[in-house]
């Protein structure tokens, strides 16, 4: 008889109380067994030193949750490396890390890009909020045109960070839920918006109000 090889883990830690959480060994162990398709490590406060332990797991994960670890631009850099190595990946969330500025974003984004079935990715309050790194952003949307939902609510993108986005979300053909909650869209970024991506206004949902789900 078989044992059955656990499929999801969920290890959250208390939000605003880092001392709550338990060292990462846990996952180091069950990666070994190649059987994790769904990690969930919110509110852990990995931080940017932490990434090594989950080497192991990010290439066999299906779903992944980062949500407020404290993960910063630095951070951000090293998991992009090791996102090249992803394979199954569909679903990655890094909303509440100040993950934006600099090479460390981009670096984040040239990781992203070689996730070959991502297709969900939940990037709330990250601080995005530079044509530079909206850019870096449409980079990656216009060479992974399969992504179907794209969360990007309560940053403060402004009207530069609309003009740098807009080419990735129009080359995003199948995109159906685009979240942009929150993110200052005045009227100048809303002809912006309507004025060069008329191409997938079809088949997205725009909520320019309170974000929805998770």
């Amino acid at each position: 008889v078989l044992r059955r090889r656990p499929e999801i883990l969920l290890i959250r830690g208390v939000l605003g109380c880092p001392k709550s959480t338990m060292p990462l060994s846990n996952v180091e162990v069950l990666a070994r067994a190649r059987s994790i398709r769904h990690l969930d490590l919110e509110a852990r406060y990995i931080g940017d030193d932490n990434f090594d332990k989950l080497l192991p797991v990010i290439r066999f994960l299906e779903h992944l949750n980062l949500r407020f670890n404290g993960i910063s631009a630095k951070g951000a850099a090293v998991l992009g490396l090791q996102l090249q190595g992803a394979r199954c990946l569909h679903t990655i969330n890094l909303s509440g890390n100040p993950v934006c500025g600099g090479d460390g974003f981009a670096a984040l984004c040239a990781g992203l890009a070689k996730v070959p079935t991502l297709t969900r990715v939940v990037l709330r309050d990250v601080r995005l909020a530079t044509a530079e790194d909206a850019g870096h952003l449409s980079l990656f949307l216009k060479s992974h045109k399969q992504v179907e939902e794209l969360d990007l609510s309560t940053n403060p993108l402004g009207v530069a960070g609309y003009k740098a986005l807009v080419p990735g979300l129009a080359a995003c053909t199948l995109l159906r839920n685009l979240i942009l909650a929150r993110t200052q869209l005045n009227n100048e970024g809303e002809r912006v918006w309507k004025g060069e991506c008329m191409c997938v206004c079809m088949c997205v949902c725009l909520w320019r109000g309170e974000g929805k789900g998770e």
